[in-house]
């Protein structure tokens, strides 16, 4: 009975977080543990991952995060991607910056760069975001979206869609040599697969309702037509004409909010990339203006 006892309470016991991986200059080492207060910083072109009792993170480059208590991190600055355990009931992993917390049931990736942006996507699986603030604003994010959050606004933007497939091929956190597939890889390919179908099904559906609805139908439609070409501008923040994933803000010139600024540095609103400074870029693994290795 005493031995069923100690083998019960010891299977309760949880494993401490652990740096499992580093690529690169880090400040630590593999197999280190990953306690409360304790600070993990990557260097350009590096990277890193920790092993979480109920998920994984995972850092890009010129990333600075910090060990909480349990599955808690705080984000000081650069690239990082939670994912909680695929368990029937997702556990809750937080992530937090100076003046926003989230918790992710899933699997996000974040780029925080302090005072300029805060970008987070939802690649499977749900994130809320809230304000660190008086009123306490929340919003919740789903596979497909993308939140684009001013340092200094005082309240939350609506979410945008993304096309995750483009996303997923492009992020060195996700697809990268340097890592193992995710343990939440398959949910995330879910997410791409359901997403494309959705997206089939709402053209087909369009047409076909213009179609038989005749005149009437086709304009009663205009506003939201109206509305899609709006997001489609959204969506395509460089006019490069294609639809913007994490890749297009490492680029030298962005300007993406069309200013003419001759520096093309977009301050507040673009993304925090001033160009090829060798700092965390949000999709390619932390790199700067190189586009990633």
């Amino acid at each position: 009975m005493k031995t069923f006892l100690f083998l019960s309470l010891a299977s309760g016991l949880s494993a401490a977080p652990l740096v499992k991986l580093t690529v690169g200059n880090t400040n630590v080492q593999a197999n280190a543990a990953f306690s409360a207060g304790m600070e993990l910083r990557t260097a350009s072109r590096s990277g890193s991952e920790v092993a979480l009792e109920n998920g994984t993170l995972r850092t890009g480059s010129s990333t600075t995060v910090r060990a909480g208590q349990g599955d808690a991190v705080t984000l000081d600055r650069g690239l990082a991607l939670l994912s909680s355990k695929p368990k029937f009931f997702r556990p809750r992993l937080k992530l937090n910056t100076a003046s926003h917390a989230m918790e992710v049931r899933g699997t996000a990736q974040v780029y925080h760069e302090p005072g300029k942006a805060l970008r987070v996507v939802v690649l499977e699986g749900k994130l809320t975001l809230s304000l660190n603030s008086m009123n306490g604003e929340r919003v919740t994010l789903r596979a497909g979206q993308m939140l684009v959050v001013d340092a200094v606004s005082p309240s939350l933007p609506e979410p945008l869609e993304i096309d995750l497939d483009r996303l997923i091929g492009s992020a060195q956190l996700v697809n990268s040599d340097r890592f193992d597939a995710l343990p939440t890889q398959d949910l995330v390919m879910t997410s791409v697969r359901e997403q494309t179908s959705d997206r089939e099904q709402s053209s087909s559906d369009s047409v076909a309702s213009i179609r038989d609805g005749g005149v009437a139908s086709a304009f009663a439609r205009v506003e939201e037509i109206v509305q899609n070409e709006l997001a489609d501008e959204i969506d395509d923040l460089d006019n490069d004409g294609e639809e913007d994933d994490f890749e297009d803000f490492d680029d030298e010139d962005d300007d993406l909010d069309d200013d003419e600024d001759p520096n093309g540095d977009d301050g507040n609103d673009d993304g925090g990339d001033d160009g090829d400074d060798g700092g965390a870029d949000p999709g390619d693994g932390g790199d700067g203006g190189d586009g990633g290795e």
